[in-house]
């Protein structure tokens, strides 16, 4: 698991001749409970004058969701790649000490899986 992990952190591919890569710039997760899809169909982007930004809303809704007594905001990280997004001032208002950089999300996300598994 920490391996495909490692692989999705620095993905890239040849397309046409260049080296393009496709790592994430913005990330949402961690490690549940259950394995339900918290989060899919609520990630959006929308352009602005400055740039891009990630709708915090939907998300915002997601982590607040409860199951088993526990939100899910609780055992969520959100990664924002530097630069990328114009809004991630206000997710680390909002969000705290959850948001930082994809990398972090990554390896905190490698540490629990580790963890879980006692590896």
């Amino acid at each position: 698991m920490t391996q495909l992990l490692e692989v999705i952190k620095i993905l890239n591919r040849n397309i046409r001749g260049r080296q393009e890569t496709l790592a994430p710039l913005f990330v949402v997760g961690g490690l549940y409970d259950v394995a339900n899809p918290f989060f899919l169909g609520r990630i959006k982007i929308e352009g602005n004058k400055n740039g891009y930004a990630v709708c915090k809303a939907p998300i915002e809704e997601a982590m607040m969701s409860t199951f088993l007594g526990h939100e899910v905001g609780e055992s969520t990280l959100i990664g924002m790649a530097e630069g990328s997004f114009t809004n991630k001032e206000d997710f680390k208002e909002t969000f705290k000490e959850s948001v930082m950089s994809v990398d972090n999300v990554f390896k905190n996300i490698m540490q629990s899986v580790k963890a879980y598994y006692e590896v």
